[in-house]
């Protein structure tokens, strides 16, 4: 979705429904000028790939995650990915 977007700093994505979502991977991967991701609400109970989710955001400084909710993915993955 965001994928290679180096020009955004700032991502404030508590409102974004996620509850049918069933992928996450590589979401973010590449942002290199973020600073400030807020998923605070994502509901990602139907996700089964949430590989990459976040590589290569090297200039990350806050990570909201609050009720990111993952139970679905941490059931039935062996974790090595996360």
């Amino acid at each position: 979705m965001f994928y290679q977007c180096s020009n955004i700093s700032i991502l404030n994505l508590s409102n974004f429904v996620t509850k049918n979502s069933e992928n996450f991977s590589h979401m973010f991967e590449f942002c290199t000028s973020l600073t400030y991701l807020n998923i605070s609400n994502f509901y990602a109970n139907k996700v089964e790939n949430l590989n990459s989710m976040l590589a290569y955001c090297s200039n990350m400084e806050y990570l909201i995650l609050g009720n990111f909710i993952v139970n679905n993915y941490l059931k039935n993955t062996n974790h090595s990915n996360i």
